[in-house]
This record gives C-alpha cells, sequence and structure tokens, in this order.
C-alpha cells in the first residue's frame, strides 16, 4: 500500500493506480448535508472507496456496495478498515462506475434541480 498526497491536478493520475481510494469530510455542521462529488469521480473510475460518514455517504453506502465506509473517526476503526482492504478487490469496477451514473450523473442532477425550482414557482403562485 502507498499512501500519496496529491495536488489537485496530480489526483486523476494518482487515482488511475490506484487499488483504491481513501478520502474524509471533517464532520463539522457546514458539511452535514454534502454530497461529496470527489465520490463520484472516483466511483466513474471504478475505484472503490474508504471515506466516513457524512451527508449522503450512509444513503449511498446503503444502496451499492462502494467500499469501506467509517462510522466513527478513531484509531481503532482506521486499523479495522484496514484490515478489511483485500474485501476492496472483490467489488466489480462496472458496479461502481452503474452506482456513479445513478447517483452522480448531470443529468439527474439537472433533473432534480429542475424538480425543486418548480416546486419552489408553483408554491408562489398558490
Amino acid at each position: 500500500m502507498h499512501i500519496q498526497a496529491a495536488e489537485r491536478a496530480e489526483v486523476p493520475g494518482w487515482l488511475a493506480q490506484s487499488e483504491a481510494a481513501i478520502f474524509f469530510i471533517k464532520p463539522v455542521f457546514s458539511k452535514k448535508a454534502s454530497s461529496a462529488t470527489k465520490m463520484g469521480e472516483i466511483l466513474a473510475m471504478g475505484l472503490p472507496v474508504i471515506t466516513n460518514v457524512i451527508g449522503d455517504h450512509r444513503h449511498l453506502f446503503a444502496q451499492y456496495e462502494l467500499g469501506i465506509l467509517l462510522e466513527e473517526m478513531t484509531e481503532v476503526v482506521f486499523d479495522q478498515a484496514l484490515q478489511q482492504w483485500d474485501r476492496l478487490a472483490h467489488i466489480d469496477p462496472d458496479a461502481l462506475r452503474t452506482a456513479a451514473k445513478a447517483y452522480f450523473s448531470l443529468e439527474k442532477g439537472v433533473a432534480a434541480y429542475k424538480e425543486v425550482y418548480r416546486q419552489v414557482l408553483e408554491r408562489t403562485k398558490e
């Protein structure tokens, strides 16, 4: 295993050489409703992820086998995740790409925003 910090422009190159991606989002109030765009990009590359519970991660991991979801950010939990590393190799990259497309696609996002705006406009007419 090799862990490498990288500048934003270097990330795609490093991911292309990876077995999995690890990222964490600090569990602060402003991130409670976060959806990690980076997770969609990683899954679209067919890579499983190790990440923490934040925003919609719990929902996504319940729907799809995406990798390892950490309930806590403690040394014990990190060690447990590393012990599960070999399990990641058995996750189908095509299933990860399908999950990314189903949840993170631009078309789906545009449709969802359009529906929200439609509902707001309907309420303003009442």
